[in-house]
């Protein structure tokens, strides 16, 4: 997961959790109206699951690299455990991913070379992924890929 982030960052795309917090802040400092924050939240939300979906097929069904066990029982098993949990728990989950999310993506920007933003991405991403934490972006590719193996949701 933190090379997707890497790409997402040295690509210079936008993913909706730093777009939430950038605009947020460029919103708090009155340099976007109201108007645009939503709009602008509600495109990189669109835009990214439509990535999420592409990635999907383009390297999970259209290539059959997770066709085959252990990688279809243990994408299934991951779509299913995500939409087991309760909404508590994903609400909690999400707070701590995205912010793990938006602390790598803010250290990425102090940076001042590629190295360093791969370095300052990887860490937060690592530990966000160890703890079973939830990320809206990554739920976005899980979920669907899941489903696409034969997941029971």
């Amino acid at each position: 997961f933190p090379v997707g982030l890497m790409m997402v960052v040295l690509m210079g795309a936008d993913l909706f959790t730093g777009e939430t917090m950038y605009v947020t802040l460029a919103w708090w400092q009155r340099r976007v109206n109201t108007r645009s924050l939503l709009r602008h939240w509600a495109l990189v939300y669109v835009f990214n699951f439509i990535g999420s979906l592409f990635v999907v097929y383009a390297l999970g069904v259209g290539t059959s690299l997770v066709a085959k066990d252990p990688w279809n029982t243990y994408t299934r098993g991951i779509a299913e455990g995500k939409l087991a949990l309760s909404w508590g728990a994903v609400l909690l989950r999400g707070v701590g991913g995205n912010w793990l999310v938006n602390v790598a993506l803010f250290h990425s920007i102090t940076a001042a070379d590629t190295l360093g933003k791969m370095a300052a991405l990887w860490f937060p991403i690592m530990a966000f992924v160890a703890m079973g934490l939830e990320h809206c972006v990554a739920d976005m590719f899980f979920v669907p890929l899941g489903i696409a193996c034969g997941a029971d949701v």
